[in-house]
């Protein structure tokens, strides 16, 4: 598990163990601020149905071993040039 927690910190994110929380492992995986699960292992079929239950985005579940890219997320920032027609020159005369 220092091994997950190591390539989580790296992406920049924060791993909450079962061990750091005080629920059960359902009330963990139903975290509304949860956004991967970790799981290196051979039964993952109560975490998935249990992940299933979940409202909004959906969760992955990860095999960091297999698939550490997965913990990087992407964001994209775009500019709204509707109000000059698209016209990105008469946008640029504005500025």
């Amino acid at each position: 598990i220092a091994g997950q927690q190591h390539l989580t910190a790296e992406a920049g994110n924060r791993t909450i163990t079962l061990a750091d929380h005080a629920g059960t492992l359902e009330d963990l995986l139903l975290m509304p601020e949860l956004s991967a699960v970790l799981h290196a292992g051979s039964d993952i079929t109560a975490i998935r149905r249990t992940l299933a239950k979940r409202q909004g985005k959906r969760v992955p579940v990860i095999d960091p071993a297999c698939h550490p890219e997965l913990l990087f997320g992407e964001k994209v920032v775009s500019e709204d040039t509707t109000a000059s027609g698209g016209n990105a020159s008469l946008l640029a005369s504005v500025g």
